[in-house]
């Protein structure tokens, strides 16, 4: 089975990608947890066997400039797994950008599969294997024009809010091997907050940001070494952490939790920092 990294993915036409994702994902045994005129999500059971909200979210835009590099990425057991969700895809319609194997531009030991979406988003299958030296002498012995980066090459990418040129910062940072994440609140492509006042829904969101950031810079939630909390209210200290855990178990990065008097709207009530390592991941 799968375990869902918390994404979203926006779409001109619903109508046309609702059926690819009801059967990508009835195919991988993923229920729906709900189906709006506007959006669709699908989600799973977390590890403890309480009703999961790790899911994929599908929301429609209406509008063909937002940014098409959204995706959905899955943390595959096994390589048959990352097989079956191949298949499965190819069977819904999906466009084949990648058959399933070791993937030479990823981190020594990943077995990944990609397709696209019937609008050209990426959906993916990841799974972590044992450390491979032939990838490794592979990646070495590259000319260095086609190496994957000098170690201390300088990465940024945007989200595009008011705030980035604004205030004068990016979403994410990657310097070398190292990526830090800038405070991440629940905030949707139109500046407007996500769930006020939930503090559960509002650390997924924030975290499914967190992770579209990582794949734009080549690392996902799994390279998470740190994570740095605010809370408007540490007595709701218990939904953040179900939300952290659902997104972190076997992860277990690093984490401080604190709380704050207030965030930049009062809807506000929770800001997430991380800091990823690219190769950082823990072997499954």
């Amino acid at each position: 089975m799968f375990v869902l990294d918390h994404v979203s993915i926006t779409v001109r036409d619903l109508a046309r990608a609702r059926p690819f994702y009801d059967a990508i994902m009835g195919a991988l045994g993923v229920s729906k947890v709900y189906d709006r005129d506007d959006a669709v999500g699908y989600g799973q059971r977390n590890r403890s066997g309480d009703d999961g909200h790790s899911y994929v979210s599908v929301f429609a835009s209406g509008d063909a400039t937002r940014d098409p590099r959204r995706h959905a990425c899955f943390r595959a057991r096994s390589e048959a797994d990352v097989q079956r969700f191949f298949e499965a895809g190819l069977r819904a319609g999906g466009r084949s950008n990648g058959e399933p194997g070791v993937r030479a531009h990823y981190h020594d030991g990943y077995y990944a599969a990609f397709l696209s979406d019937p609008e050209g988003n990426r959906v993916e299958a990841v799974f972590h294997t044992a450390p491979r030296p032939e990838l490794r002498e592979e990646r070495l012995s590259r000319p260095p024009e086609t190496a994957i980066a000098p170690v201390m090459e300088r990465r940024s990418v945007y989200s595009g809010t008011a705030w980035e040129p604004e205030v004068g910062y990016c979403r994410a940072k990657r310097v070398g091997d190292w990526i830090v994440v800038s405070g991440t609140v629940a905030v949707d492509d139109d500046g407007a907050a996500v769930a006020p006042g939930d503090v559960y829904v509002q650390t997924s969101y924030a975290i499914a940001k967190i992770a579209r950031a990582l794949r734009e810079l080549g690392a996902d939630l799994g390279d998470v070494v740190r994570t740095r909390t605010f809370l408007t209210d540490i007595e709701r200290f218990e939904d953040f952490a179900r939300a952290h855990r659902e997104a972190f178990a076997g992860i277990d990065p690093a984490a401080t939790c604190v709380q704050v008097a207030r965030l930049v709207s009062s809807q506000l009530v929770v800001e997430i920092e991380a800091d990823a390592v690219v190769g950082g991941a823990s072997p499954e």
